[in-house]
């Protein structure tokens, strides 16, 4: 309901979805309209974990190497 919410209220189209398997530790990351990526290290479940928030700019090799991973993880994934 909170994406539909936000999708609605802010004429967005964002898109959540979860893949089979999660490996430890698994990745969390948003992919950015400009093609940058922002990466979040903290563990959702225990925010004083592994905490790290980082930006890759779009174009660079670590943005594209995310652009790929998440492309791969996407197409396996299913819509939530």
């Amino acid at each position: 309901g909170l994406l539909k919410d936000i999708n609605s209220e802010r004429k967005a189209s964002w898109e959540s979805r979860v893949y089979p398997a999660s490996s430890k530790p698994h990745r969390r990351f948003l992919m950015l309209q400009d093609g940058s990526v922002v990466t979040c290290g903290m563990s959702l479940n225990h925010i004083d974990k592994d905490e790290v928030l980082d930006h890759e700019v779009a174009g660079s090799e670590n943005a594209q190497h995310d652009h790929k991973l998440f492309g791969q993880q996407w197409k396996i994934a299913t819509a939530i």
